[in-house]
C-alpha cells in the first residue's frame, strides 16, 4: 500500500484512503437528507471538518447545494454586530460562489435601514433561496467562537432556528466543541430539542481497522502493530493518524517497527518525550492551553482532573454536577476526558502519560506562585 497516505491535522479530502467512516457519518447524512437541523458536537481535532467535507460530497452528489462558514475566521475582538453579520453574509456569498449574479454591496445598500440581524434573516429567507433553486445545506463551523465576541450572539441562533423552520429548502449544521447551552444564556433550552445532536465519538476498533492498510509492507505484523497503536490512542482520530504516520516514517528511515516494544519506544521518543517542543501540529499543547486558559478556574479544573486520573469516579455514576459545574465542561471540551457508561475517565494512554500526576503538581505549584505575586 505504498500510495496509502495518513493525514495528521486538517481536513481529509472526501476521497482520502485513510478516512474512517463512523456512525456519525451515517447519522449526519441521513438527518440532512430529511432536512433536520443538526448539531455536531465533539472535542478538538476529533474529525469535524473531515466529516463535513465527506458529507458535503455525498450531498452534492445528490444535487444538494452546500455552503460553509467558519465562525473562527470572522472572530475579531473589536467586531461590531454590523461588521460581524456582514462578514457572515459575505462568507456565504463567497462560499456559494454567488458573486457573478449577486451584488452584495448593492444589496447591503437596500437593507440600510434594517438591523444587522434582520439583514441576515432577509438574506437567508429571501436572497439565498431565490439564487439557489436546489435544497441548501449550510455548515456553520467553530460555533464556540461566538463566546469571544464583544456582544451576545443569541439573536444569531434564533435566526438560524427560525429560518430552518420557515424556509423548506434550507437546512443548517452547527458544528463545534461547545453545546448550545454553553453558547447562549437566555434562550429557551427546550426550543432546540428537535435538533439532531450528533456526538462525534472516537474511532471504534472495528471502524479504525481500515487504517491497517497503510501499514501493510511497512511492518511484519500489521494487525498486532495497529492493535498496539489503538491501545495507546484509544481511537482518538488525530493521534491514531499521527502514530500510524510515525510508523511509516520509521520504515522509510530504515528503523522498522515490528513489535509491541518498538511501538512503545516510538511513542516515548516521538510523542511523550519533550512533547511541548515536538507537538506539531499542535495537539497536546492545545489541550494544555484549554485547561489553563482561565486562571480563576485553574485550581478547580486541576483538582477535578486529578480525581478522574486517579479513577475516583470509575466505579460510580457521574457525580460531579455540584463539584465541577464549570470545570467539567472545560475538561470535556479540551478532549482530555470522556464520559464512559456514566463515569468519567481520561481519554487515552497518551493523555494519561503526558498529563500525569507530576504535571498536575507542577501546574498547581505554578498557579500558587502566581497567586502570591
Amino acid at each position: 500500500m505504498s500510495d496509502y497516505i495518513y493525514q495528521v491535522g486538517g481536513s481529509l479530502p472526501s476521497c482520502a484512503s485513510s478516512y474512517v467512516v463512523r456512525e456519525a457519518d451515517r447519522a449526519l447524512y441521513t438527518a440532512l437528507r430529511k432536512g433536520e437541523l443538526c448539531h455536531v458536537l465533539s472535542s478538538h481535532q476529533a474529525g469535524k471538518s473531515s466529516l463535513r467535507v465527506r458529507v458535503t460530497q455525498q450531498l452534492q452528489n445528490n444535487k444538494i447545494a452546500c455552503g460553509w462558514i467558519d465562525l473562527s475566521r470572522l472572530d475579531t475582538p473589536n467586531s461590531t454586530p454590523s461588521q460581524w453579520y456582514a462578514d457572515v453574509i459575505n462568507a456565504l456569498v463567497r462560499n456559494f460562489r454567488l458573486h457573478p449574479q449577486f451584488d452584495v454591496t448593492r444589496w447591503w445598500q437596500t437593507q440600510a435601514k434594517d438591523s444587522p440581524i434582520n439583514c441576515l434573516e432577509a438574506f437567508l429567507e429571501g436572497a439565498l433561496p431565490a439564487l439557489i433553486k436546489r435544497p441548501i445545506v449550510i455548515f456553520i463551523d467553530e460555533i464556540n467562537s461566538v463566546l469571544s465576541l464583544p456582544f451576545k450572539a443569541n439573536d444569531f441562533w434564533g435566526v438560524i432556528q427560525s429560518c430552518q423552520h420557515r424556509v423548506p429548502r434550507l437546512t443548517f449544521v452547527l458544528s463545534g466543541t461547545a453545546s448550545l447551552p454553553i453558547l447562549t444564556d437566555d434562550q429557551d433550552q427546550n426550543s432546540w430539542v428537535k435538533s439532531c445532536v450528533i456526538e462525534l465519538q472516537d474511532f471504534q476498533f472495528y471502524e479504525a481497522q481500515a487504517l491497517q492498510q497503510g501499514l501493510v509492507d511497512k511492518v511484519d505484523h500489521p494487525e498486532m502493530i495497529f492493535a498496539t497503536v489503538f491501545d495507546w490512542t484509544g481511537g482518538q482520530p488525530f493521534l491514531t493518524q499521527k502514530l500510524c504516520q510515525l510508523i511509516v516514517e520509521a520504515h522509510q528511515e530504515d528503523r522498522p517497527i515490528n513489535s509491541v516494544d518498538d511501538v512503545n519506544l516510538l511513542v516515548r521518543q516521538k510523542i511523550l518525550s519533550n512533547w511541548v517542543v515536538e507537538d506539531e501540529p499542535s495537539h497536546l499543547r492545545t489541550i494544555r492551553d484549554r485547561l489553563l486558559k482561565n486562571p480563576r478556574r485553574t485550581e478547580q479544573i486541576l483538582e477535578i482532573y486529578q480525581h478522574i486520573l486517579h479513577g475516583d469516579f470509575a466505579s460510580k455514576p457521574y457525580p460531579l454536577a455540584s463539584l465541577c459545574h464549570e470545570a467539567y465542561p472545560e475538561l470535556w471540551l479540551s478532549g482530555l476526558v470522556v464520559q464512559d457508561r456514566g463515569s468519567l475517565r481520561v481519554r487515552n494512554r497518551i493523555y494519561e502519560a503526558v498529563f500525569d500526576c507530576k504535571w498536575i503538581a507542577m501546574q498547581r505549584a505554578a498557579y500558587r506562585d502566581r497567586s502570591q505575586v
